[in-house]
């Protein structure tokens, strides 16, 4: 059970004490499907690219397709005919300037 703090808060209050409220209902499930259009596939930059001045590899560890993201020494490099365009790499990457965009598929 969790309480809010001003719930918490009014216990230390006399008088009456509030009921707590329910829950709110939950969201109906998303329909399966994609997050980007066919047409479309994530492209690194490689100016942005956290992995060309360090080390990061986020987001070919959080990409859910084997072979979709690849390292290519320590730069991550897109494989289009592997990558389904779920665009969980763009959501996961912590660089300051965002070092993945979309393109056509095929443009790269």
């Amino acid at each position: 059970m969790s309480l809010s703090r001003r719930e918490l808060l009014s216990f230390l209050r006399p008088g009456p004490r509030p009921t707590p409220a329910a829950p709110p209902p939950s969201p109906p499930p998303a329909p399966p499907g994609r997050a980007l259009p066919p047409t479309l596939v994530p492209v690194i930059a490689a100016a942005a690219c956290l992995a060309t001045t360090s080390f990061c590899s986020v987001c070919s560890e959080r990409c859910p397709r084997p072979g979709a993201i690849v390292l290519a020494g320590r730069v991550p490099r897109i494989v289009e005919a592997a990558c389904d365009g779920c665009g969980r790499c763009i959501a996961t990457c912590p660089a300051p300037t965002l070092a993945i965009g979309l393109a056509p598929r095929g443009a790269s």
